[in-house]
């Protein structure tokens, strides 16, 4: 099945949706959820981006994520399938257009992934700059890979390859300085 790859303009829409959807992961995931980040180009303020919401929660015990699948899939998160080995994916999608509206990515505290993602991210909102360049990349991917979504997945990981110990170093330091990104 080929899926083409939209880039919309940012909406300030997405935050509000963001924070009603870690809402909901929170309430399904309960004790277990130690914080929920919305993460991806939707929560970078200007940047164009697929109209998708990401968002990562951090679990303070994995293996509860297993008894939370049925509350999950109560507040509309369907299990994707991982190829990664760690992490779980789920999604949620408007029934009525059958577009993907959420994906939710799940991991320990502390993950190694986790943390770049939330770092990363993190920078970019800090750097308006450094946006700007990673939206320039997704406009080149989506232009050479319009209908190829592993290929532009490719080439957004290697860009964020290329700055990860930077994000890393930025978030590292400060952390604690920059504004709570953790959804409620």
């Amino acid at each position: 099945m080929t899926i083409l790859i939209e880039l919309v303009p940012h909406s300030p829409l997405w935050a509000a949706a963001a924070a009603r959807d870690a809402a909901r992961v929170r309430r399904a995931l309960a004790a277990s959820c130690h914080a929920v980040h919305h993460v991806g180009s939707t929560s970078v303020p200007g940047m164009a981006a697929v109209p998708v919401i990401d968002l990562l929660a951090e679990m303070r015990d994995f293996a509860a994520l297993h008894a939370a699948r049925l509350r999950l899939l109560a507040h509309g998160f369907i299990e994707q399938p991982s190829g990664h080995g760690h992490g779980r994916t789920y999604h949620v999608d408007d029934f009525v257009t059958r577009r993907r509206q959420v994906e939710l990515h799940c991991y320990d505290a502390g993950h190694p992934e986790a943390e770049l993602v939330v770092a990363v991210f993190a920078y970019l909102r800090a750097h308006p700059d450094a946006a700007q360049a990673y939206e320039v990349v997704k406009r080149e991917g989506r232009r050479h890979y319009a209908a190829d979504l592993d290929s532009y997945e490719r080439a957004k990981r290697a860009w964020i390859e290329g700055m990860a110990r930077q994000a890393l170093a930025h978030w590292r330091t400060r952390r604690d300085d920059l504004p709570v990104r953790e959804l409620a």
